[in-house]
């Protein structure tokens, strides 16, 4: 939807890259933990080499601040990316991860951080990984912690700073750094003026969006549909929650709320001879098409034009549209392959699972990614489970790769795809959120609801 975009000014495989797509690193104390004893010799001079480099690196609301420690988040990111210095200087001698990690927890809970940035293959951050997140539950569990490291453990160990959604992120750590010994007051209450400005105007535009939903003609004939206005704006503010993407924030909250009711037809309304009528009347955009399928069908099929053509005439290019109408029939056809596979009580392959399903969903008949792999692998419901978290971390990976390999895309754009990718693992990870909203209105009501304090 925007013009050919121009290289980017820093290249997403740089450290500044990686600031971009990781987000701030945090300035934090050890206070009120006390290690046994400081590390000496040859794993100080080490840490002292590496200081120079990732001093520049850290930052706290664009403000650098003095790393304590190596900084073990970013130090063997830069290695793998060329920037001069080698994971081993937290290896001891026989090759694995120096206990010494242990002493420091900013430096243990930045190095878990940083695993979440792994690339595919990249077996010291996936080692990293495991023994970062067994230490920290290990000093969490021993109450040695002070209450502000506490606080910054538990949060990353419930939601890292990679896969969170940026404003929940800045909603937790604006308290967290208030508590910091060596907290910046100036920068603080700028944080916090700043959160709350924003906050008035995501406010502003979602009562702005519950109004554009609650006049759409016909609407509350669907009676079989969920209304989940706000739902789909928080949806759009995780993937653009810039204040300069106003238009694209609502723009992007009325394709997901015509994507709901065009799911909620499929799954909830439509007979599977009415819907692979409805997708022969999408597949070639006929409006008169699908009213003859049925009333709400043709309701539907005039939302989705209605709602484009308005797109056009505010200044989107046809382009874009275009494009968009694409995305809607393919997903159609994946939709009326769910129904088909629903009303046959068919299990597929999980590679057409994944290809086909947009989200899992818990309704009779309907089969998931795990019922797909423990039929095709003959294995239990939690080796299943197991086996596709392993794969979501995988896919992970991948998005890591292609992002920190880009020298052509903007990044502001891929930057999208990443916070996309962000929303659907706080939605989706533990339950369905959109339907069974009330399992996330914690996270809905801290970014639309809930001020910072003065």
């Amino acid at each position: 939807m925007r013009n050919p975009p121009a290289p980017p000014s820093a290249s997403p495989s740089s450290p500044e890259g990686l600031e971009r797509m990781s987000g701030p690193v945090a300035s934090s104390s050890t206070a009120g933990y006390l290690p046994p004893r400081s590390p000496t010799g040859p794993l100080r001079a080490r840490r002292s080499s590496a200081r120079g480099v990732l001093q520049a690196r850290l930052r706290i609301h664009g403000r650098s601040v003095q790393p304590r420690g190596p900084r073990a988040a970013a130090a063997p990111l830069f290695s793998s990316r060329g920037s001069g210095i080698r994971s081993s200087i937290f290896m001891n001698e026989k090759g694995e991860l120096n206990d010494m990690l242990h002493y420091n927890i900013d430096d243990l809970l930045s190095l878990y951080e940083a695993s979440y940035l792994a690339k595919p293959n990249e077996r010291f951050l996936e080692s990293a990984m495991t023994f970062t997140s067994r230490s920290l539950l290990k000093e969490v569990k021993s109450g040695k912690l002070s209450e502000l490291l506490l606080m910054k453990v538990q949060h990353s160990l419930t939601m890292p700073a990679h896969r969170g959604l940026k404003r929940l992120a800045a909603k937790h750590f604006i308290p967290i750094y208030e508590k910091d010994d060596e907290c910046d007051r100036v920068i603080l209450e700028f944080a916090k003026l700043d959160f709350h400005t924003v906050l008035l105007m995501h406010r502003e535009e979602v009562k702005q969006f519950c109004l554009w939903y609650k006049e759409l003609d016909g609407v509350s004939t669907l009676s079989y549909i969920r209304n989940r206005p706000v739902m789909c704006y928080f949806w759009a503010l995780g993937v653009f929650p810039e204040p300069h993407y106003a238009k694209a924030r609502l723009m992007f909250a009325k394709i997901i709320k015509l994507f709901s009711l065009f799911d909620d037809t499929y799954d909830s309304y439509g007979t599977l001879e009415e819907l692979s009528c409805f997708n022969q009347a999408i597949q070639s955009w006929d409006e008169e098409a699908a009213k003859r399928v049925g009333n709400n069908f043709g309701l539907i099929m005039t939302l989705l034009t209605k709602t484009l053509d308005e797109f056009v005439d505010d200044g989107t290019s046809a382009l874009g549209v275009n494009c968009t109408k694409l995305i809607i029939k393919k997903v159609s056809e994946c939709m009326l392959q769910e129904v088909a596979w629903r009303e046959t009580s068919t299990v597929p392959p999980l590679d057409d699972h994944l290809r086909i399903t947009m989200t899992e969903k818990s309704r009779n008949n309907v089969s998931t990614a795990v019922t797909c792999y423990a039929k095709e692998h003959g294995k239990t419901e939690r080796d299943s489970k197991e086996a596709l978290w392993c794969l979501v971390e995988d896919q992970w990976k991948s998005i890591n790769k292609e992002f920190l390999g880009n020298t052509i895309i903007r990044t502001s754009m891929l930057t999208r795809i990443i916070n996309l990718a962000r929303v659907m693992e706080s939605m989706y990870r533990h339950c369905d959120g959109y339907t069974h909203s009330s399992r996330i209105k914690e996270s809905v009501q801290k970014v639309l609801d809930q001020c910072v304090l003065h």
